[in-house]
């Protein structure tokens, strides 16, 4: 019996470890590729604009008013929010971490302005877990309700 409860403590442990390194790596395929985010994982805690709309993670796009002004409104909604910070920008894509109050588990938001489609593509993810909550999708709306109050 004691054996067994060593394992068990053991294999929580590594489990935690091994979250805790993934949550703390930024993922390698994020940023835009020939007009494309990153794909979904297959796991119920994503949302992005670029899947069809009928998949589970599917998200409006915003709406582009102008494209340096509205990437612009983005960039200071998301840096008014004290669990974000932006790691990567330009003139047409922005990264951003939002980290999580309690237990500081991160979820990356990325925005891409496509003027051709006169719009601004959305996907955010969460780095570790399985499901959200819809926690994910709940900031981008919050963040659209912010963005179009703007525009």
């Amino acid at each position: 019996m004691r054996t067994i409860i060593i394992v068990v403590i053991a294999g929580i442990i590594a489990a935690a470890v091994f979250m805790l390194i993934k949550n703390n790596r930024t993922p390698e395929h994020l940023g835009v590729d020939n007009g494309m985010l990153a794909s979904l994982p297959s796991t119920p805690n994503a949302v992005s604009s670029q899947v069809e709309s009928e998949h589970r993670g599917y998200i409006e796009p915003f709406s582009l008013q102008n494209g340096t002004i509205s990437l612009e409104d983005l960039r200071a909604i998301v840096q008014a929010d004290e669990q974000a910070e932006i790691v990567a920008q330009d003139e047409r894509y922005m990264h951003a971490v939002y980290s999580s109050n309690v237990f500081k588990f991160k979820d990356d938001v990325e925005f891409y302005v496509n003027e051709e489609e006169n719009k601004i593509d959305v996907r955010s993810a969460a780095r570790v877990g399985y499901s959200d909550m819809d926690v994910n999708r709940k900031r981008i709306e919050s963040i659209r309700k912010a963005y179009e109050a703007k525009q």
